[in-house]
């Protein structure tokens, strides 16, 4: 009997996972990358790294704000709570 290597579940699992991570970094675009995937990103910081800074300030902006919001979103809930 011939075991075909190919198809073990392990291969299975490695060829899932790089499908997965190519998928991830090269067609998949990013939120906090301006829309665009981690390799246009990549391609961009090393043609523009002024507009790469950009986009990395914004998005670090826009979790500051998120995190303060949510910050006080969970405090208002807390002392709802503790009127209850």
């Amino acid at each position: 009997m011939e075991v075909n290597v190919l198809h073990s579940p392990l291969e299975k699992q490695r060829n899932a996972i790089l499908k997965h991570e190519y998928i991830y970094n090269y067609i998949r675009p990013h939120q906090a990358l301006a829309y665009k995937t981690p390799m246009e990103f990549y391609e961009l910081w090393k043609q523009n790294p002024k507009e790469a800074y950009n986009i990395k300030d914004k998005w670090q902006e826009y979790l500051k704000k998120n995190s303060k919001r949510l910050s006080e979103s969970r405090r208002i809930k807390n002392e709802e709570k503790l009127k209850n």
